[in-house]
């Protein structure tokens, strides 16, 4: 999501109500391992104004005295309520443990993002992927999702299954 529009609507402890919180679904077309992560900018990328680096607050530039930015502690959060987990995260991508579902279960993750910080930029995304067959990601609040096609991977199970469907089917 580009420029997050969401209210300040957040509730963890970590985040809070200075945060913006979103719901989303995961569906999987068959039973298999899925990854899910969560994805913001790094702090040393694409900041939000001229100002660029000084304004960011990126530790690593506060370290070389590269910034004038107050430090803002508070942390994203991603959820994975199937699992019943909490992950923190403060910039760049977090990945929850690989998780086994069931063909059509639906799984419910929350992401909670901070963008008080200052030099942020309010873009996100939550990434999912599974090793035999489609994933979909939904908002709660209608918000578009998109994807890639599956591709099975050289060689696996998933691959041959597909060959041998392909082939009983004059596909190429």
């Amino acid at each position: 999501m580009l420029n997050d529009p969401a209210e300040k609507n957040g509730r963890d402890r970590n985040c809070g109500p200075a945060c913006t919180r979103h719901t989303l679904t995961v569906t999987s077309e068959v039973g298999q391992t899925i990854w899910i992560g969560a994805h913001t900018y790094r702090y040393y990328s694409y900041a939000d104004g001229d100002q660029c680096p000084s304004h960011t607050d990126d530790p690593l530039l506060n370290k070389l005295g590269k910034t004038k930015a107050p430090r803002d502690s508070r942390m994203n959060m991603i959820f994975n309520n199937k699992a019943k987990s909490a992950t923190a995260w403060q910039a760049g991508d977090v990945w929850l443990p690989p998780m086994v579902v069931f063909a059509g279960e639906q799984v419910t993750i929350e992401v909670e993002l901070n963008w008080n910080r200052p030099g942020i930029t309010k873009d996100w995304s939550v990434t999912v992927w599974g090793e035999d067959g489609v994933v979909a990601v939904t908002h709660d609040g209608g918000i578009p999702s998109d994807s890639l096609p599956y591709q099975p991977k050289a060689g696996s199970l998933a691959a041959k299954r597909a060959a041998i469907y392909n082939s009983a089917h004059g596909r190429t």
